[in-house]
C-alpha cells in the first residue's frame, strides 16, 4: 500500500464508495473521504480501523473472519 491505504484498500473491496466504505466501519462518509485526502484535512486512516476494514471485506493478506466454532 502507498500513502493512501484508504483509498486502495477500498478499491481492493471491489471499488466500493467511499459511502459504503464508511458504512463498512461505522463512521460518516467524510471521515473517509478525510482518510482518503479528499478533503482539505489529512488523517490517515487508523489501523486498526483498516485492518478491521480488510477483514469485513475478505481482502485482509493474512486472516480470514469465521464463525466460532467452524
Amino acid at each position: 500500500m502507498t500513502d493512501n491505504k484508504a483509498k486502495e484498500a477500498r478499491e481492493a473491496a471491489g471499488g466500493l464508495s467511499a459511502r459504503e466504505a464508511a458504512e463498512i466501519v461505522g463512521v460518516a462518509t467524510v471521515t473517509w473521504q478525510v482518510w482518503e485526502g479528499q478533503t482539505k484535512r489529512k488523517t490517515e486512516i487508523p489501523f486498526a480501523t483498516l485492518e478491521y476494514f480488510k477483514l469485513v471485506t475478505g481482502t485482509h493478506p493474512t486472516h480470514v473472519l469465521s464463525e466460532r466454532g467452524v
